[in-house]
């Protein structure tokens, strides 16, 4: 799986690309209700042990605190994890860059979108 993370003001976007029958996104959950956007390609989720398959174009709704895995059936698959990064329920709510995992900071203490993950770097900026 290869991927790449967005994130303005309160909403993280993450782009999935799968290659491949049975490439996966490892099981996980979020605190909040987010859709994941399946643009090219056939899925199989996984959400707390049920299972469904989903064709692009599809709008895939998946409830917080819901443990959820993603594997391909197709050869490939494309999709966009949205979700907002949130400290409370209010919409006034949104999370200060500095509290978000493995975010850069720069010496004037504005947040980079740049997200770091135990092997592999991600930069927006690059994609433009």
């Amino acid at each position: 799986m290869k991927d790449n993370i967005s994130i303005v003001s309160n909403v993280l976007i993450r782009q999935m690309e799968l290659e491949g029958v049975g490439d996966f996104v490892q099981g996980h959950s979020h605190n909040f209700d987010h859709q994941h956007l399946l643009v090219a390609g056939t899925v199989s989720i996984m959400v707390d042990g049920r299972e469904a398959e989903y064709t692009a174009p599809h709008i895939i709704f998946i409830a917080k605190g819901k443990e959820h895995k993603m594997v391909t059936v197709s050869d490939y698959a494309l999709g966009y994890c949205i979700h907002p990064i949130r400290t409370g329920y209010r919409v006034e709510d949104i999370a200060d860059p500095v509290d978000l995992p493995n975010t850069i900071i720069d010496p004037l203490g504005d947040a980079k979108n740049f997200i770091e993950t135990p092997g592999m770097a991600y930069n927006s900026e690059d994609e433009r």
